[in-house]
């Protein structure tokens, strides 16, 4: 059973979901997510995936440029992190 506290999918899960809608250009999609893990990073991270959510909103076609500058440093950041 899903808690208040347990996220619904997890970060590994996100990313792949953001890459497929990157490759599909679903801006709507990838803005949902960078918010999604925006809640699970602090510094900088965090700032930088709402500001690519909140870009996106603007600019539906910076999406797929927007989120590939980020998955590298995703990827990276939680090869760090123990496994949820």
């Amino acid at each position: 059973m899903q808690t208040a506290r347990t996220p619904l999918y997890s970060t590994g899960e996100l990313l792949v979901a953001a890459d497929w809608a990157s490759a599909h250009g679903d801006g709507e999609t990838i803005a949902h997510i960078a918010k999604t893990l925006a809640a699970r990073f602090t510094g900088s991270l965090h700032d930088d995936l709402l500001a690519i959510a909140e870009q996106i909103v603007h600019d539906d076609e910076c999406a797929p440029g927007s989120w590939t500058s980020l998955r590298v440093r995703l990827r990276d950041e939680i090869g760090r992190e123990p496994r949820r």
